[in-house]
């Protein structure tokens, strides 16, 4: 396999292009812990609510 190296400018090109932009990035969510006070806010808002559940020990380990 031919690697060759990059420079800076190139590296940085390509950094751009791989990151998504800041609506994306899921971290700007403001997350909620309770779901009442979750429902509650989105209805006060005109907001869905999206709710992420899962099964099983929150690290993965079944």
């Amino acid at each position: 396999m031919d690697v060759r190296p990059i420079d800076e400018a190139k590296f940085l090109e390509l950094h751009d292009l791989l990151m998504p932009a800041a609506a994306e990035i899921w971290e700007t969510i403001a997350w909620r812990t309770d779901l009442a006070a979750a429902r509650a806010e989105a209805v006060q808002r005109h907001r869905p609510l999206f709710v992420w559940t899962m099964n099983g020990h929150p690290l993965g380990c079944t």
